[in-house]
């Protein structure tokens, strides 16, 4: 999937390269993706983005005339015409290209910038003349960015897998925020406006999962929701299998039996039992134990 990544670090430029590298392998899908990175070694700023060819993060980085502004962005802004063309009568000079006008209008407004930011997009914006990086994205936060902070760096990545390639460590799981989780749900689970959908059951049974959250929501079911690997993210390869995903996939509830140890598996579900009665789930009873019984059996044979 496109995206940014990249980290800020004092470590030497020959040690952080080549970890922006490898976040960047993560999110390549597909050959014919666009690519790049950049180097403010005295900032201990490295970047890199990833982009589909022709889209509108195709021709970044993104400059201002003095180049001392510089902006990498995963997705897309729409322009105003008249915000466009008040930057040229302000001076401004730029291509006419798709994310071009970005830093000019940085230049214009501050940091009122991002009030003016139309679409769906998560960033990197590096403001030489401040000394100051800025991680960015959509009010709605449609556009995700994940960061994790350690002793030697502050890492950021449009993907959470592109982290987790270079902090492996990162791989567990948070039973105290699952604990939480099942104890909202029994708070909130009488509320009109509230209504748990499972994972599990989305896998098992799209249709009724899908149909019962759209009356929920109150909008129209449509038929192209049980086929959300098109659009966007039908290039997407899956993280652990390398393959690309078709419409809902059950086995991908149970996958993760295969990388723990049977030890592992009987502590987490002897951790999460009381939480998983909270959340109405029984992993014995539950549809998707019959499919994850039949794909282990495949996996046997």
């Amino acid at each position: 999937m496109p995206g940014v990544v990249g980290m800020i670090s004092q470590m030497a430029p020959k040690e952080c390269e080549p970890l922006v590298s490898c976040m960047l392998d993560v999110m390549r899908h597909e050959p014919f993706y666009e690519s790049g990175s950049l180097a403010y070694t005295e900032q201990g700023l490295f970047a890199g983005w990833m982009a589909h060819a022709n889209s509108f993060a195709a021709c970044q980085p993104f400059f201002n005339e003095a180049r001392d502004i510089e902006i990498l962005l995963s997705g897309e802004c729409f322009p105003d015409p008249a915000m466009v063309a008040m930057l040229r009568r302000q001076g401004h000079r730029f291509e006419n290209i798709m994310g071009a006008w970005l830093p000019h209008l940085y230049e214009e407004r501050g940091e009122r910038f991002w009030e003016e930011l139309n679409g769906m997009f998560s960033g990197l914006l590096v403001d030489k003349r401040e000394g100051r990086v800025v991680l960015f994205n959509d009010r709605y936060g449609t556009e995700r960015l994940y960061w994790h902070e350690t002793a030697d760096a502050f890492y950021f990545a449009s993907e959470a897998k592109a982290l987790l390639r270079v902090l492996p460590e990162l791989r567990e799981f948070d039973l105290k925020q699952y604990r939480l989780s099942a104890r909202m749900h029994q708070r909130c689970k009488g509320m009109k406006n509230y209504k748990l959908f499972r994972y599990e059951d989305l896998l098992a049974e799209p249709r009724k999962t899908l149909v019962e959250l759209c009356e929920f929501i109150e909008t129209d079911f449509m038929e192209d929701m049980l086929e959300p690997q098109k659009g966007r993210h039908e290039h997407q390869r899956s993280s652990l299998t390398g393959k690309q995903q078709k419409a809902f996939d059950p086995t991908a509830a149970v996958r993760w039996r295969k990388v723990i140890s049977p030890l592992d598996n009987l502590l987490i579900l002897g951790l999460t039992q009381t939480s998983m009665l909270r959340l109405d789930y029984d992993p014995e009873t539950h549809p998707i134990a019959r499919m994850a019984d039949k794909y282990q059996q495949s996996v046997g044979a």
